[in-house]
């Protein structure tokens, strides 16, 4: 760990990026999909479940790479 990577974690959780990661991934992708298999509903459901946590996958990669190229690298 060193000032870059303190950095980039800074920007991803409050910067720029928090709203996706906060809201993209955490409650789009891992939350609403907990919930949609938890309750007593249609099959339709888990399908949509399923593309909620892939959304929020892809979200998390491309916050993974994006939050490594926002800083200046000198």
């Amino acid at each position: 760990p060193n000032q870059d990577a303190a950095r980039a974690a800074r920007l991803v959780r409050q910067g720029t990026m928090g709203l996706r990661l906060w809201g993209g991934v955490v409650l789009g992708g891992v939350a609403l999909p907990l919930i949609l298999l938890g309750l007593p509903a249609p099959p339709w459901s888990s399908a949509l479940a399923a593309l909620l946590a892939l959304g929020g996958l892809w979200l998390w990669e491309d916050l993974w790479v994006r939050a490594g190229q926002a800083l200046p690298l000198s």
